[in-house]
């Protein structure tokens, strides 16, 4: 049996890697079935692999003890039975796969919520979630504007005012009611808000929405005591003591693998670009506090000659042969695991700046220096949801997911994005 599980959870494991359970993934058939199968055929691969490494019974020990006690000795693994799994359990998957999708997004049994507010935010709220919350069905605005009342915003009719809002929650049978505004709720409109509270209506914000369609912060949408009121700087001691134990149990693996790659990695390093093995660039870490990180060169020897901070771009002429490989499988980073052990950084959190940048970026985008509350990651949120930043514009969708991650970071989701990360690196989609 321990087999069978050692099974399950591999295939387990590559259809997280392989995103199958992303909102954006799920609800698309085609892309649904080619993951499954995909990874099905994977996990046989690595099953035949272990199969022929654990080809006879493994006995821990020698001895009495080895000899007549049964749990000390680990079977070789079953021949027919996981085949079975996989041929049975694939089809069924995909059966599965394919009435979630078309079972919890019918109509039947999705939500029916009016927005309150057709400005921008009431905008960017159904322009950007609509085709993602397939469990939504938005039945229109409403907005204090008379000027609005019959007109359309992103194809949804604005109903009314707000004083028509109990009205419209009747006649369309709404569930949700979800606010688009920014700013304290009075008057009028809190009167009728509390009312449809009182008459079973769930009362949610934009941006609850926005994060669970997108797994970000809307950012440019938040009014200016957002991250006080929502920030939670003081996690459990649990959290904190668990991250760091899997900082350092992880780190000690990232050690251990830089140590066997450290010999090959520098003379690829030397022969295509003589100069320095190793690249030390100062960044900002928690607070601000500054620190240096350090990586495998992966750039020309002088490649700032000016001395000015300037972003790595697509096909910089600055990397090196050796450079983009190292950049695409993310192993110019290995050295980083040194900054984890210091304490400088953690394995998973908002990827650390260069305090040049972090100066530019927290004059042009709002909340940017809130991602200094938590300590810089090798791997973070924004890393395994996005493509590489190299402006201001992926700097302020990468900084959505930041804060989305320390808004809601956990250990369980510290272990997801360390799974994920390891499908980035060998779908080779790193730099």
């Amino acid at each position: 049996m321990l087999w069978i599980f050692l099974l399950l959870g591999i295939w387990l494991l590559l259809l997280v890697i392989a995103n199958v359970y992303e909102i954006s993934v799920a609800d698309d058939r085609t892309r649904v079935i080619v993951r499954l199968v995909a990874t099905s055929l994977l996990t046989g691969v690595i099953y035949l692999f272990l199969f022929f490494l654990f080809d006879r019974p493994i006995v821990a020990g020698q001895g009495v003890i080895a000899d007549h006690v049964g749990m000390f000795e680990l079977s070789s693994p079953p021949r027919l039975l996981p085949a079975l799994i996989l041929l049975t359990g694939l089809p069924m998957l995909i059966i599965w796969r394919m009435s979630y999708v078309q079972f919890f997004t019918s109509s039947l049994l999705r939500r029916r919520a009016v927005i309150v507010g057709a400005g921008v935010i009431g905008f960017a709220l159904t322009h950007e979630t609509k085709n993602l919350i397939r469990e939504y069905e938005y039945i229109g605005f409403v907005d204090e504007d008379p000027q609005l009342h019959g007109s359309y915003v992103a194809d949804l009719k604005v109903l009314g005012g707000y004083c028509a809002l109990p009205a419209i929650v009747k006649e369309h049978r709404v569930d949700e009611v979800i606010i688009a505004l920014t700013g304290a709720i009075k008057g009028e409109l809190f009167q009728t808000l509390t009312y449809c509270h009182e008459q079973g209506i769930e009362i949610k914000s934009m941006s609850r929405i926005y994060e669970e369609a997108l797994g970000q912060v809307p950012v440019e949408y938040l009014g200016p005591n957002w991250f006080f009121n929502t920030s939670n700087s003081h996690f459990p001691t649990a959290y904190r003591i668990s991250k760091r134990l899997l900082d350092l149990s992880v780190g000690a693996v990232g050690m251990l693998i830089l140590v066997v790659l450290l010999p090959f990695i520098a003379l690829a390093i030397y022969l295509d670009n003589p100069g320095p093995i190793f690249y030390r660039q100062e960044r900002s870490g928690m607070f601000g506090r500054p620190f240096y990180v350090y990586k495998f060169r992966s750039m020309i020897t002088n490649a700032e000659k000016a001395g000015h901070a300037k972003w790595a771009e697509k096909n910089d002429s600055r990397i090196t042969r050796v450079g983009k490989f190292m950049r695409r499988t993310r192993i110019d980073e290995l050295p980083q695991f040194m900054n984890i052990f210091q304490g400088d950084m953690s394995i998973v959190g908002p990827r650390p700046e260069r305090p040049q940048f972090v100066a530019q970026l927290e004059q042009q985008i709002p909340f940017y220096r809130a991602r200094l509350n938590v300590k810089p990651g090798l791997t973070g949120w924004a890393q395994v949801r996005y493509r590489y930043g190299s402006n201001v514009e992926d700097a302020l969708v990468k900084l959505k997911y930041d804060l989305y991650y320390i808004k809601h970071r956990s250990f369980i989701l510290d272990m997801i994005i360390i799974i994920r990360t390891v499908g980035v690196v060998l779908a080779l989609r790193g730099t």
